[in-house]
């Protein structure tokens, strides 16, 4: 009998001790999923923001009404794209205090994956 509630006693340390592991990976991930969140909301305000600038540099910040809706229409999937293509090659989910030069490659390359995909996209063939 004292057997037996020795093993219980054992087998709820282990079951304790596995949730205490759960939930530490799962509160570590929060954090870091939220890290990468708060990181992809940034590019994605940045690639609106560099689009939107592009289109007022083209026509010296007076850009005509015609133009805008072209721009909301591409917006979405240049920010999709870009955000994509930014985490396929690792740029989320690490730490950006230091960056060397295989950090500043994986950005490049990144940046021209994308930038290649979205030229594709819109010298493509068109059906109206």
């Amino acid at each position: 009998m004292n057997q037996s509630r020795d093993d219980r006693l054992e087998d709820d340390r282990l079951e304790d001790s596995l949730m205490r592991r759960f939930w530490a990976r799962a509160a570590a991930r929060t954090v870091k999923l939220r890290a990468d969140l708060a990181v992809a909301v940034l590019d994605v305000v940045l690639v609106c923001s560099a689009f939107v600038a592009m289109l007022l540099l083209r026509f010296d910040g007076s850009v005509p009404a015609d133009q805008w809706e072209p721009l909301l229409t591409f917006l979405p999937f240049a920010v999709i794209v870009f955000v994509l293509s930014n985490s396929a090659f690792g740029l989320y989910g690490q730490l950006w205090r230091h960056a060397s030069l295989y950090e500043a490659r994986r950005l490049v390359m990144s940046g021209s994956v994308a930038t290649l995909i979205l030229v594709m996209l819109e010298l493509g063939p068109r059906h109206v």
